[in-house]
């Protein structure tokens, strides 16, 4: 492996977790590495369109390239694959490839801090997809394969895996893998399998055992106040990864923050609650509040009383020099005539949420990376 990664958080690409990587703190940058996917709500159903479906991609290249300076990061679009089958750009161009070349374009005109961005792939992709994956891939050197619960389980990934990354014309170490297990069920034998299934295990540029624990929406807190959730992803992976498994000597830790792990976008007429979602060691703090629109109730105002009490738990709370998400907190429990909305507060939760992740990555796995590290490049 060329550097140590130790941290892959998934984001989606959208104003609160833009804000949140921007705002991330740049010693935490050099261990973490986001997983962006795209979200297919902004880009046409109808794929004649191309021309606003390249517009759409050149300015999320523009963005990326802005906000994530010193960043390495993986990038998706498994969502338009899957909810936008046949989309295509102006020439007929495939989006991935599109969304690549403004990137690289974007890079040599602003190369000072420019993000390195490597293309994800799946092995149950569409196959214009997995092509175009591929020609990125033989471009730009380097490419990411995201492996499913059942793709592990296959006895024949280690044919299709090897095929794939001879089409890039590259070597495992210019590979990175990452096995999403999405919702992390109570007993799961997927790191067994990849024992078994995986080839090469340690000679890929990184592999990531990806996962996540957080539930689809807070309907089940009935009650309003405070609620405790176990951060699963981090408990297993802490257990059956690097205890337990042979990837525990060379395996990055990513999870999918405080959202839920199987895409979907909101329902239009969503009346969501005031809440706050903060990350502690081993657990989530969830503030349940009424509904923002409930008629005569306090709305808005919901979530500096929030704070207030969130930060008042001593020994939970890390205070406001944590992270830009708990400044933002504290600043706001303090507050007398704002209230922010559900895009600050879902950022700054986020933000604070990516800290603890590679902080704690960092703890548990930088020496031990470092240590492979330095004999690869022995």
């Amino acid at each position: 492996m060329a550097e140590p990664l130790l941290y892959v958080p998934v984001q989606r690409w959208k104003p609160a977790e833009q804000w949140a990587i921007s705002k991330f703190a740049p010693d935490l940058r050099e261990v973490t590495c986001p997983l962006v996917e795209i979200c297919p709500p902004k880009f046409p159903k109808d794929k004649r369109h191309t021309g606003k479906t390249s517009d759409l991609l050149t300015g999320i290249a523009r963005s990326i390239v802005d906000s994530c300076k010193d960043y390495r990061l993986f990038l998706d679009l498994l969502h338009l694959d899957r909810h936008r089958p046949g989309l295509s750009c102006r020439k007929g161009v495939h989006p991935l490839r599109s969304v690549f070349d403004a990137i690289w374009g974007d890079q040599l005109l602003f190369p000072e801090q420019a993000p390195e961005v490597v293309p994800v792939t799946g092995l149950s992709r569409s196959p214009a997809y997995r092509k175009a994956a591929v020609d990125v891939a033989r471009s730009g050197r380097r490419l990411c394969v995201r492996l499913t619960r059942l793709d592990v389980q296959n006895k024949k990934l280690t044919d299709d895996l090897l095929k794939l990354v001879d089409a890039a014309a590259l070597e495992p170490q210019d590979v990175d893998i990452v096995i999403d297990l999405e919702i992390l069920p109570r007993n799961d034998q997927s790191i067994k399998f990849a024992e078994r299934n995986v080839p090469v295990l340690g000679q890929w540029r990184s592999l990531t055992v990806l996962a996540g624990t957080f539930p689809k929406d807070l309907r089940d807190f009935k009650p309003v106040g405070r609620h405790n959730l176990p951060r699963a992803e981090w408990q297993f992976f802490d257990e059956h990864v690097l205890q337990n498994s042979d990837l525990g000597e060379f395996a990055s830790f990513g999870d999918y923050t405080i959202q839920h792990p199987v895409y979907s976008e909101p329902p239009k007429k969503c009346r969501p609650s005031a809440s706050l979602r903060y990350a502690l060691d081993d657990s989530w703090i969830i503030m349940k509040g009424e509904m923002i629109a409930k008629k005569g109730g306090p709305g808005a105002k919901q979530w500096p009383a929030q704070a207030k009490v969130l930060s008042s738990f001593k020994g939970e709370y890390r205070g406001p020099d944590h992270c830009l998400g708990c400044q933002y907190i504290s600043g706001m429990a303090n507050s007398t005539d704002r209230t922010g909305d559900s895009t600050s507060w879902l950022a700054a939760t986020i933000n604070h949420a990516m800290t603890i992740g590679a902080q704690q990555a960092k703890e548990r796995l930088g020496t031990k990376q470092r240590r492979k590290t330095s004999r690869s490049a022995g």
